[in-house]
Formats: structure tokens, sequence, C-alpha cells
């Protein structure tokens, strides 16, 4: 029995300890000998059915590889023309970029002087518009100072004469009334002809 458990490793340490409980004997033998085939089977089978799980473990790992790599090699295909067309698109932009940022550039430029010159002109018209308010008030104040002062010289020059005839008109007429007997020259006739 020692000679069974050293060769056949496990399945024999098993079957010795087994016989250990049982009395010597034939039927002892033939047990040990079945428990062996028993436990050899069993470790036979359990060892094939780990190779048949790795083995689909193997094959559903090189199929999924299969597929990956099917994938990639899709996404490559697809992906390489889109790429090659977006750095043609960039190589034809990157100019064109250029020219309308430099563009650009001399617009603000240009913009920029422009609206420093039209706000000088500006300035000028201002300026200009200003001194020709200043002149036109100048103009329209001696003007009015000219009116006045031809209506005041207008009026001294028509109302003493026209006073002086409004005396002599009253003086003819207090004298017709005297003539005539209308009235009679007093005091109170004298204060109405000095005006």
């Amino acid at each position: 029995m020692a000679y069974l458990a050293a060769t056949h490793g496990l399945a024999g340490t098993f079957a010795l300890s087994l016989s250990a409980f049982q009395s010597e004997g034939a039927p002892a033998v033939s047990l040990n000998n079945t428990l062996f085939l028993i436990f050899t089977v069993a470790l036979v089978l359990a060892v094939l059915l780990q190779t048949a799980i790795l083995l689909s473990m193997a094959i559903g790992a090189r199929k999924t590889q299969k597929k990956a790599l099917e994938i990639v090699e899709d996404l490559r295909t697809r992906a390489i023309p889109i790429l090659n067309s977006a750095t043609t698109i960039l190589n034809d932009t990157t100019p064109k970029l250029k020219v309308i940022t430099s563009n650009a550039a001399e617009a603000s430029y240009t913009l920029r002087y422009q609206a420093e010159h039209l706000s000088a002109i500006v300035d000028e018209v201002a300026e200009r518009a200003r001194k020709q308010a200043a002149r036109v008030d100048g103009m329209v104040t001696e003007g009015i100072n000219g009116v006045v002062e031809v209506t005041e010289s207008v009026q001294q020059g028509v109302m003493i004469p026209v006073r002086q005839i409004q005396s002599i008109l009253t003086g003819v007429r207090v004298g017709l009334d005297v003539l005539l007997g209308r009235g009679r020259p007093g005091p109170a006739h004298d204060e109405d002809m000095f005006v």
C-alpha cells in the first residue's frame, strides 16, 4: 500500500488513509483500487473540464481579439482619409488665415488712422463753427444796435418837427377861434398851447 500511495500522489494518500480504517484483507485492496479509480477519473474529468473551460476562454479571447482588430482596422481605414482631408484643409487654409490676419491688422490700422483724421477734421470744423457763430453773433448785435440808433434818430428827427408842427397848428387853431369869436383867450387856453 505504501508503494501505491507513493506512486499515485494525492489519490493514493486518500486511499491509504481509508485503508487504515478497514481491516486487513482482500476486500480492502479491491475497495482501494475502486476508490483510486474513482478519484483518478474525477481528477481526469476535473482536468478535462478545466482544460475545456480554458480552451473556450482562449477561443473567446481569440474571437474578441479578432473583432477588436477588425474594429481597429475599420477605424483606421475610415480615420486615415478623414485625417488626410483635415491635413489638406489645414495646409490649404493656413496661408489664407495668415493673409486674413494680416489684412485684419492692416484694416485695424487704417481704421484707427481714419478715425484719428476724422476726429481732427471734426475738431477743426467745430472750432470754425464756433468762430463763425461768434462772428455772426457780433454782426447781429451790431445790427440790432444800429437799428436802435436809427430808431432813436428817427424818433428825434421826426418827433421834434411833429411837435413843432403840432404846436404851430394849435396856435393857428387858437388864433382862428379867437378871430371867429368862438372862444376867448384866457389862462385855461394858454395851458393847451404849450404841450
